[in-house]
């Protein structure tokens, strides 16, 4: 610095030479600082001087607005400070921290980073001093709330003397260490700091950046997935909040506002941190006149002084209670529209306004991000749980369970042994229908027996071969055993035949074939023919069940398609629950009122019009039905049921099974006619009530059936019916008397007009 300044003297410049000559005047009386200074007392002695060298750096007319000091640059000492530098200082212990929380670098937190950067610069001509990204972090005096400053160093007044011991680096070598600024001892092994001598000070301005590394921050903070779910993220995000707006006792909240099937969801005291936190629902707070307005504009809201609002809610007047007066209400919007809210309160009128806002624009789209996040995270644990408690869940009735998993989540989180909340739908009606394979039982037990007799016929045929060279008694015995089994095949199969069968054809028929092809070679053709007639997979005669089994297969994929498209269009006749079970056809259950879809209105002409559609498209399932039966390797026929049942039903989720039941002993009576009316026959005949070709309708009481003549009437003018109407009573049976029917018959083959997905329009017209 001296240097610099006996410059300045030389070169005469008008103004720097008047300065220069009296700095040089003032230096013939200390003749102490030319000479290497160790104690801190020699620059208090000549304090005025000091301030008079630092102009070269500092004009008088910034000292008192710049927070500058000249350091020693290997051991971080203030040598000279201005007045707001010292006071940060002694805000902060007399201590410089460097802030580097994602970076384990003992290099940065130890400072060895300075004067390490100081060699590469002075010694090796590489200047990384101002390129790393240097913040320190120091609390407000009067607040406590962090500030941020970036240093702007400046080493024209320092150098390196006696770099004794040190070896040249490599360009590969440097480079390695500008990658590994964590490596500590790599640093060290390079830059032993006995080997080097620090002279003059570094200059450093202290810039502060307490809104922009805020804002870093924050954005580190909400991208964590568990940015709301986390207690410890929660308390991070509030105090970086109150340190960009400056207000110490600035309260936060935020919660999630999802809203999905016209409801709105709460997810749970982790991400329920409202400042109304008495409100237990999103329900309750979008009653409100504040929340309901940021609700619907997605506007940011501002209220100066609650105290001074009138007329006040309920809630407002808690606020008061909390001392929060002043309140900024800011909507979480990301693309797909309003995803939470964040409150923001203080308890003097006027700290959050207009200005607020601005500060506040650039995060909170990542506020938003880090609730859809967390929002995702917990909906990923509740789906996990239901999945575990419940399996697929039908959309309809998805609400419920994930209601009922989020407060059995809360419960186990917070220590509780418990189990999943009954899920309970009240005052449901029942829809049911049956697409059956006709006479499916004896069309199974045909291909069994089929396949089994032409197994014992092919076993046969090598046995009489065999007995041709060789005159075993045991060949004899086999023979006359198939002989037996075969006759008793050909007269039926009755339960335990086919096991019973296999069993002596795997344990004595094959082992004895294994022993007459080692013992007979000759009999290795025959043999061989036998096994090739037999299935890879499963070694038995696999023609005729594969037939039935595949046409089975075929037949009701084509059906469930069918279902499955025209389920699309009864859901947006009314949304229900929905299930089928596919075994010999396809049968399946529907439940709609009031309970399963709580945010819409359910009215009666919703059940006649999902009535009508159920018929419908068992007119669809039927010609479907018989449009592939000529694709099928076993012509199976298919008859049609629907059951009529007038009254509202209670249904609860059975989690042994994982499906939905009829609750109660009174509601047991309709799952006892679903399983009876399949097999039901006409009273006084043996003809059962369902037949190919023709729809059956069940029901009890004549009043019921009567709006069944209109769609009957309505499918029979598009050419899906034909006119004629059995009305039929049902022979009684165990628990069940009193049944009636209707009984229509199909156009499978002719032409019928296409029916309009529009079945409310149908409905009128019928």
């Amino acid at each position: 610095m001296i240097a610099y300044w006996q410059s300045a003297l030389e070169q005469g410049n008008e103004i720097d030479g008047l300065l220069a000559l009296r700095v040089a005047e003032q230096l013939q009386a200390a003749p102490e600082l030319f000479r290497p200074i160790e104690e801190a007392s020699v620059l208090e002695a000549h304090r005025e001087l000091i301030e008079l060298l630092m102009t070269a750096l500092l004009p008088p007319a910034l000292r008192h607005q710049r927070i500058s000091a000249a350091i020693s640059p290997n051991q971080f000492e203030t040598i000279y400070a201005t007045p707001g530098f010292d006071e940060l200082m002694a805000t902060n212990e007399g201590e410089l921290h460097l802030y580097a929380p994602h970076r384990n670098s003992a290099l940065m937190q130890n400072k060895l980073l300075w004067p390490c950067s100081f060699i590469l610069d002075k010694c090796y001509g590489v200047n990384i001093i101002n390129e790393i990204s240097l913040i320190f972090r120091i609390p407000d005096k009067h607040t406590q709330l962090d500030r941020f400053f970036k240093p702007s160093l400046n080493t024209r007044f320092s150098k390196i003397c006696n770099c004794t011991g040190q070896r040249e680096l490599s360009a590969a070598q440097i480079q390695l260490l500008l990658n590994e600024l964590d490596n500590e001892a790599l640093w060290l092994k390079h830059f032993s700091p006995g080997n080097f001598e620090f002279e003059g000070f570094v200059w450093m301005d202290l810039i502060e950046v307490t809104e922009a590394e805020i804002r870093s921050q924050l954005k580190y903070e909400l991208l964590h997935r568990k940015a709301f779910l986390s207690d410890s993220c929660r308390t991070h995000i509030r105090n970086k909040i109150r340190s960009l707006l400056r207000l110490p006792d600035l309260k936060l909240g935020f919660f999630p506002v999802s809203v999905e099937a016209h409801t709105l969801h709460h997810y749970g005291k982790h991400l329920w941190n409202s400042l109304a936190s008495f409100s237990s629902h999103p329900h309750d707070l979008m009653q409100e006149p504040l929340y309901r307005e940021v609700f619907e504009q997605k506007k940011m809201v501002i209220v100066d002084d609650l105290g001074r609002r009138s007329p006040r809610t309920e809630l407002e007047n808690a606020m008061l209670k909390r001392g929060i007066r002043n309140l900024l209400i800011a909507p979480l919007v990301n693309e797909q529209g309003l995803v939470g809210m964040l409150e923001l309160g203080t308890g003097r009128p006027g700290q959050l306004s207009a200005v607020s806002t601005i500060q506040l624009r650039e995060v909170l789209p990542l506020f938003a991000v880090a609730m859809e996040r967390s929002l995702l995270e917990r909906e990923h644990q509740v789906q996990a749980l239901i999945k575990e408690k419940c399996t697929a869940i039908h959309p309809t009735v998805a609400w419920r369970f994930r209601q009922a998993g989020l407060r059995l989540l809360e419960k186990l989180e917070s220590g509780q042994q418990a189990e999943l909340e009954p899920i309970v739908f009240r005052q449901v009606y029942p829809l049911y229908g049956n697409t059956d394979v006709r006479n499916s039982s004896e069309a199974r037990n045909t291909a069994i027996q089929s396949d089994l007799i032409q197994q014992l016929s092919l076993a046969q045929q090598v046995i009489h071969y065999a007995r041709i060279d060789c005159h075993l008694p045991l060949l004899k015995e086999l023979d006359q055993r198939i002989r037996a089994f075969k006759i008793k095949l050909e007269t039926g199969i009755s339960s335990g035949d086919e096991a019973l069968m296999l069993e002596f054809i795997h344990r004595e028929i094959e082992p004895a074939f294994e022993q007459l092809q080692q013992q007979y070679p000759q009999l290795e053709p025959i043999v061989n023919m036998y096994h090739s007639a037999l299935d890879d997979e499963l070694g038995i005669v696999y023609k005729r069940r594969k037939d039935y089994e595949q046409s089975i297969a075929l037949l009701n994929e084509s059906l469930a398609a069918v279902l499955e498209q025209e389920q699309v269009l009864a859901q947006q006749i009314f949304p229900h629950y929905f299930t089928k079970l596919q075994t010999d056809g396809i049968e399946y259950n529907m439940y709609v009122g009031d309970s399963l879809v709580p945010w819409q209105q359910f009215e009666l002409r919703h059940l006649r019009m999902l009535r009508f559609w159920q018929l419908a498209v068992t007119c669809k399932l039927a010609r479907m039905a018989a449009q592939i039966r000529p694709q099928l390797p076993m012509p199976l026929q298919v008859a049609q049921l629907i059951l009529l049942y007038p009254t509202p039903l209670t249904i609860r989720f059975r989690t042994d099974d994982k499906q939905f039941d009829v609750d109660g002993a009174y509601n047991l009576r309709y799952e006892i006619l679903k399983k009876r009316i399949d097999k039901a026959r006409i009273a006084g005949s043996r003809e059962r009530l369902t037949q190919p070709g023709k729809i059956a309708i069940v029901y009890t009481q004549e009043k019921d059936i009567e709006e069944y003549h209109s769609y009957i009437s309505h499918l029979t003018s598009k050419g899906y019916l034909q006119p004629a109407i059995e009305r039929l009573e049902l022979e009684s049976q165990a628990g069940v008397k009193g049944l009636k029917a209707l009984r229509v018959s199909l156009n499978l083959y002719t032409h019928a007009e296409e029916i309009t997905n529009d079945y409310q329009q149908i409905f009128a017209e019928g």
